[in-house]
């Protein structure tokens, strides 16, 4: 059964609201994020009209400081008995003092963020994670919370980006 591109963004929201809060749908770990440039995010949050924080690790104080906050949308999509709330911040913008080295190559640097939708980090994915969870749901007949533990990035909550000087 194919539900098409909305049951796959839906599927992430699905996924998450039984593991957390949400999720963040891109970007996905190891994705491509450098100083100054804008950075689209998005995903899916459990509750409408809700805030969510866009967070990055301080390497010099291992403090989680805010770079971002965006709303979720106030009209829902349901899909599998489950409503989902579309969020996106289309340019969160990172400073250099949030990355730090990536050894031992010294042209990477990378950046670690959380998504907070009140006082829950949101669920994150590898590059083929919301493919690997449809797959488990409509190939596999998983339901999605199972699919979603099974599916969700090893660092999740957190988000690790890297940046090639």
């Amino acid at each position: 059964m194919h539900h098409g591109k909305r049951g796959v963004w839906l599927s992430c929201g699905i996924v998450a609201l039984g593991l957390t809060t949400g999720c963040v749908m891109e970007p996905y770990r190891d994705g491509r994020a450098c100083p100054g440039e804008p950075l689209k995010m998005f995903g899916w949050a459990k509750h409408p009209g809700d805030t969510l924080t866009i967070t990055a690790l301080s390497p010099p104080t291992g403090v989680w400081a805010t770079v971002a906050t965006t709303q979720s949308s106030a009209t829902g999509y349901t899909y599998g008995g489950v409503t989902a709330y579309y969020w996106v911040h289309n340019s969160v913008i990172l400073q250099p003092w949030q990355f730090q080295p990536h050894p031992p190559y010294p042209q990477l640097r990378e950046v670690r963020l959380k998504v907070w939708e009140g006082d829950f980090p949101l669920v994150t994915f590898d590059k083929n994670g919301i493919r690997c969870v449809t797959d488990k749901v409509n190939n596999q007949g998983e339901d999605w919370i199972q699919a979603g533990i099974e599916c969700q990035s090893s660092e999740s909550p957190q988000l690790t980006l890297r940046c090639v000087d």
